[in-house]
């Protein structure tokens, strides 16, 4: 089964896409459970790597994004181009602003000189570039 993607503005068709099974979801999420066993481990600088990485992928391809994003949500291209910006003055915030948030920090509790290590959690969403 195919899912279409409709442009809104014209009603013409994008794309099909087949529509990813129950099966495929569920192996999808065990092996991004097993990865994150390991991921779990990973030095901030290995994770900034993927970050900058990531940042290039959407940069390199950025007009490419911008119009299909006009074309799916039928929003002006201005709009979708100033949507990538943003997201890339996101991860760039990340990149910067990352490894100090996930620094350990000295705590004092009751006059006890304590560490405290910071763990952030979070799902994506949308397709990854590869």
């Amino acid at each position: 089964m195919k899912l279409k993607s409709i442009n809104p503005h014209d009603q013409s068709v994008i794309d099909e896409l087949e529509i990813t099974s129950q099966v495929q979801v569920l192996d999808a999420v065990s092996k991004a459970k097993s990865a994150f066993k390991t991921w779990r481990f990973s030095p901030v600088s290995e994770r900034v790597d993927y970050l900058k990485k990531y940042r290039q992928k959407i940069a390199d391809h950025k007009e490419d994004i911008a119009k299909l994003v006009s074309q799916e949500m039928g929003k002006p291209l201005r709009q979708s181009q100033e949507d990538i910006i943003f997201e890339l003055e996101f991860v760039d915030y990340y990149i910067n602003e990352g490894p100090k948030a996930l620094e350990d920090k000295k705590v004092l509790d009751k006059g006890k000189e304590q560490y405290r290590t910071v763990y952030v959690c979070r799902l994506t969403h949308g397709k990854w570039i590869s």
